[in-house]
């Protein structure tokens, strides 16, 4: 591709000695070579650092936090830091398709009505052996837009490309006391401002490994995870316009939660959880919004997985 517009690759960095060295060629390496990437370094206690400064890539912005300030920060740190056009997000324990970023930037800059724009993942083991294979994504901006104002869509950050001026209209950052979710919160502000879509392409190889970030902070903080998942589920439905009681909004978060053990338990509750979906449609219909169609498509989603996640009674 001949050289387009500048694209800032941003990557926190911790402990990530076994895999960073992956990560970073398979960004350097890219087919689009327009890029920076911005590596922030958040004082990890292994080798990361001194790998990192093997680097002589000109491309490379490398910046250290010099004490441990957490991934929002980090994030943020380089997002105010970036000068491309365009941001792609990337973990230091992932792989990229060499052909990510050239994919990403033809489409937004043929697509001017998209403001975001990602694709499928697949998973591997430590050893970078594919373990799963790449699951359909959600490409409907107006869909993407209905489900993100109850949890997560199952975009992978690690995919995604933004525009910068877009972040920097809205002033979407990383918010703080996420245990983990940073990613959820952010792109559900997203998608009240913008158009969120993805390519039928693998964009992403995601390592699976016993110190992935997301893998402690569902160990370490599952308590904390639940009470910040309900937190985000009531300010996006309230950033949308949508008004539930006390008693509705506990009900909601209590079966609606990114752990798939938390359901239903009884057709009573089946009932109240679509009486509640009812609200929130008549509400969206009330405020003439252009996603109603998809809102009912959502709401019929959420409550067919609910169905299928219902204990099965074995009594008479």
């Amino acid at each position: 591709m001949k050289e387009g517009p500048l694209v800032s690759v941003i990557m926190p960095v911790y402990n990530a000695e076994k895999y960073i060295a992956d990560a970073v060629d398979s960004i350097l390496n890219q087919t689009y070579r327009n890029i920076e990437l911005i590596t922030v370094v958040d004082a990890p206690t292994d080798s990361t650092q001194k790998i990192l400064d093997e680097y002589t890539d000109s491309r490379i912005l490398k910046v250290i936090n010099e004490t441990n300030c957490g991934i929002s920060f980090s994030t943020n740190r380089a997002l105010d830091l970036a000068q491309g056009k365009y941001i792609a997000f990337m973990d230091d324990d992932d792989i990229c398709p060499l052909d990510r970023l050239e994919a990403e930037v033809e489409f937004l800059e043929s697509n001017a009505e998209y403001d975001l724009v990602g694709g499928a993942h697949c998973q591997m083991d430590s050893g970078g052996n594919v373990i799963t294979f790449p699951l359909e994504q959600k490409n409907n901006p107006k869909y993407i837009k209905a489900y993100y104002l109850f949890g997560e869509v199952g975009i992978y950050n690690g995919t995604m490309m933004i525009r910068k001026q877009f972040l920097d209209k809205h002033s979407i950052r990383c918010r703080d006391n996420c245990f983990g979710m940073q990613d959820l919160q952010f792109y559900m502000e997203c998608s009240k401002f913008g158009n969120i879509t993805t390519l039928r392409k693998l964009m992403l190889y995601h390592r699976l490994h016993e110190t992935n970030a997301c893998e402690i902070g569902m160990r370490k903080f599952y308590n904390k995870r639940r009470e910040a998942y309900a937190r985000f589920q009531k300010q996006s439905l309230e950033m949308s316009g949508y008004i539930l009681d006390e008693n509705e909004m506990c009900f909601l978060n209590n079966v609606l939660t990114e752990y798939r053990e938390d359901h239903c338990e009884s057709l009573d509750e089946l009932k109240k959880l679509q009486d509640i979906f009812k609200k929130i449609l008549e509400q969206g219909k009330k405020m003439g919004i252009d996603y109603y169609g998809e809102l009912e498509r959502v709401c019929r989603d959420l409550l067919a997985k609910q169905i299928q996640r219902m204990p099965i009674r074995t009594d008479n």
